[in-house]
């Protein structure tokens, strides 16, 4: 997959960033991640036909995103260069809720 997305990206002169499809924290999170799936679908672990993700699906570290990478390292350049653009801070104190836009009826 990697290879072929670093062709295409060669092809049409584009740069290339490193990413990770998330969806738990760590590694150890995948059951609970799992069981989540099952009630939100309405099946059950043991449906073989059920929606699942692999135990790969976590946060993983620079360490491991470098090994994932290391036949692509400008992939992990870029990234750094987008991440150092990004400026969030995350209130700690109250609610975090979207705020809701008016639309006129």
């Amino acid at each position: 997959m990697f290879a072929a997305a670093h062709r295409l990206a060669r092809k049409l002169d584009l740069p290339v960033v490193a990413t990770n499809d998330c969806h738990y924290l760590k590694r150890e999170d995948f059951h609970a991640h799992e069981v989540l799936l099952c009630i939100q679908t309405n099946t059950t672990l043991q449906d073989e036909s059920r929606m699942r993700y692999t135990q790969d699906h976590y946060f993983k570290s620079p360490a491991e995103m470098g090994a994932l990478f290391r036949e692509i390292p400008e992939a992990l350049e870029n990234s750094a260069r987008i991440a150092e653009r990004c400026h969030f801070k995350l209130e700690s104190e109250g609610h975090q809720l979207p705020h809701s836009r008016s639309r006129p009826r």
